[in-house]
């Protein structure tokens, strides 16, 4: 489970939890709404073998949502994310990531919501 194990990985990282500690799968609930939060979906992922070895590597993408009542807070947490996360190998909560790489990065304004968002996508790679 790479999405949770990413989500343990970003509680654990003090740069993250500085800013906020809520991290939720697929959907910001209500009552968070006027909190900088980052919510996570797993958009596809599967195993594979390694070259030359019967070691499974697995991969996934992941996207990231940056929500805040402020432009200043989605940025600066976006930021932050991209810094840790791109390019990043090590320990990834129970696994071990050979490498996380940022592959898109966007923001909106969500005016049902009120909420600015920054969208990340990123692709996880474990063994």
């Amino acid at each position: 489970m790479i999405d949770s194990a990413l989500r343990t990985w970003l509680l654990s990282q003090a740069t993250i939890t500085g800013i906020t500690s809520n991290v939720y799968p697929l959907r910001l609930p209500q009552s968070k709404f006027t909190e900088t939060s980052i919510v996570y979906n797993l958009i596809d992922g599967f195993p594979g073998l390694n070259v030359g070895s019967v070691a499974q590597v697995s991969e996934a993408t992941i996207q990231l949502d940056v929500y805040s009542p402020t432009y200043n807070q989605v940025r600066t947490l976006t930021n932050e994310l991209i810094t840790i996360l791109n390019g990043y190998h090590g320990p990834l909560d129970i696994l071990e990531a050979s490498m996380i790489v940022v592959r898109n990065i966007g923001n909106t304004y969500e005016e049902d919501l009120k909420l600015y968002r920054s969208t990340i996508d990123i692709n996880v790679h474990v063994k």
